[in-house]
């Protein structure tokens, strides 16, 4: 049983293959995109729970990436990787939606657990939405 649906975009093939190759050995379903325009059109044929976006991307920036998959999908939860960090980047991922923020080189315990709790937080939103449609429901019923 999968933990999820995950798409990583990164333009580097060697850590989309090997990210993908680990996180399915992890329960995750996993797909890639090497540029941003082809991550956003996974998003639109795709539900995904989680996104692993790199903000350094040649075709699109980052940030304009996540603001798009956001819109598709406001409920993905997305994970920002990067190797150029910097306090104006992290604010204005997190201002548009991003849940982490994680630097170049990274270990793996240190993904997985954002990861995790990326996963836990999906799954937060989902309970929240079924119990939200069941009293919308019995509201409904009883008016």
């Amino acid at each position: 049983m999968s933990k999820g649906k995950l798409l990583i975009i990164d333009d580097e093939m060697a850590i989309c293959t090997t990210l993908s190759k680990l996180l399915a050995d992890q329960g995750y379903t996993t797909s890639y995109s090497l540029s941003g325009n082809a991550g956003i059109q996974a998003a639109k044929e795709e539900k995904y729970d989680i996104v692993l976006l790199d903000l350094q991307l040649p075709d699109i920036n980052g940030l304009e990436i996540l603001r798009r998959i956001k819109a598709i999908n406001p409920n993905i939860v997305a994970i920002i990787i990067t190797a150029h960090p910097s306090p104006e980047t992290i604010k204005e991922a997190l201002k548009n939606g991003a849940h982490d923020y994680i630097v170049k080189p990274f270990n793996l315990e240190q993904l997985i657990f954002a990861i995790e709790k990326a996963s836990s937080f999906c799954n937060l939103l989902i309970s929240n939405k079924k119990l939200k449609d069941e009293l919308d429901k019995k509201h409904k019923t009883t008016t």
